[in-house]
């Protein structure tokens, strides 16, 4: 049970970075969202 805590724990961590970092992207590149999703 605890594993899937910390498993899920990393998951949120890791997916609320992706969010900011995806969001302050799209806010500094904006208009430019073309060529920032063949990078993804």
């Amino acid at each position: 049970m605890k594993t899937n805590i910390v498993v899920l724990s990393i998951l949120a961590i890791y997916f609320g970075l992706l969010a900011t970092v995806y969001t302050v992207w799209s806010l500094i590149a904006d208009g430019a969202m073309e060529w920032t999703g063949s990078l993804a």
